[in-house]
């Protein structure tokens, strides 16, 4: 409104990646009135005929949502034996064949080369979908790793990804 007065404002560096253009930067942050968030603000940049040493170029990102759908006793017996998949040890729910699971995560990748990671943190969340449409959080995501070409968690719950009634 007229006359408010910002105090706190919250940036951070979102991504540094090289493109045939030069470098690309995408800064996130956070409008704060009253200690309350009043507005988003994403700004990208481009360095033209300007790159960053591969080894220092990142990208941090929220994943989309991902709804899977466990059809079978194999399917959650395999969900659960992933690394990444940490139940939550007072969960009064359990995983059972036709449940819905939705995963909401953050990612960040640490780039070795275009096309290969240094390192890849992918974190969040897992919530069984009930039959009511309500979400109840039964396990936590993480997993960690070096070198690769993919994210696994990510490949996974695309590979297992239900059809979006969207």
């Amino acid at each position: 409104m007229v006359g408010d007065t910002i105090r706190s404002v919250n940036f951070r560096v979102k991504e540094i990646t090289n493109s045939p253009l030069g470098k690309h930067i995408k800064i996130s942050g956070l409008i704060y009135r009253r200690d309350q968030a009043i507005a988003r603000i994403e700004c990208q940049f481009l360095s033209r005929n300007h790159a960053v040493s591969v080894d220092r170029t990142f990208q941090q990102m929220s994943q989309r949502r991902f709804t899977i759908q466990l059809n079978t006793a194999i399917d959650v017996a395999v969900l659960e034996a992933t690394e990444w998949f940490i139940p939550l040890e007072n969960a009064f729910v359990r995983l059972v064949p036709g449940s819905q699971v939705e995963f909401c995560l953050d990612s960040m990748y640490r780039f070795a080369s275009e096309s290969t990671y240094s390192s890849i943190l992918t974190t969040g969340r897992a919530f069984l979908k009930a039959s009511t449409g309500r979400l109840v959080h039964i396990a936590n995501v993480h997993f960690e790793c070096g070198a690769s070409a993919k994210d696994p968690v990510i490949d996974y719950l695309r590979w297992h990804e239900a059809p979006s009634d969207e």
